[in-house]
């Protein structure tokens, strides 16, 4: 990548190795659109010892336990599918769920997961 910019970051564009210092260019910069997934979580029929493990992706995991009835707002890429993967804890037993919603750009989708 030399000749390159130091402010130029190369995982924006596919043309990084036609970079010229000092010459007129033009780059194509592609941004993704904001989306707002509304996650409503809710446990219909508590039983003792209950727990909800949600992943968010980049190792990052929520756990919910009990009677749970909460909501939760997260910003995301618009315009995508994402996938939502979560594992209900009961009775000793483990269950692994997946859903997929589609977010469009600029909007609020509301998705509930109910056990």
């Amino acid at each position: 990548m030399e000749g390159a910019p130091m402010h130029h970051t190369p995982s924006y564009s596919s043309s990084i190795y036609f970079i010229n210092v000092g010459e007129h260019q033009t780059q194509n910069i592609y941004l993704s659109p904001h989306a707002w997934l509304k996650l409503h979580i809710e446990n219909v029929n508590p039983q003792p010892g209950d727990r909800i493990r949600l992943s968010r992706g980049e190792g990052v995991m929520y756990d919910y336990f009990g009677s749970v009835n909460e909501i939760k707002l997260e910003l995301r890429r618009g315009n995508a599918d994402h996938i939502i993967s979560y594992s209900v804890f009961r009775n000793n037993d483990v269950n692994q769920y997946f859903d997929t919603v589609f977010l469009p750009a600029f909007d609020t989708t509301y998705h509930k997961i109910e056990y």
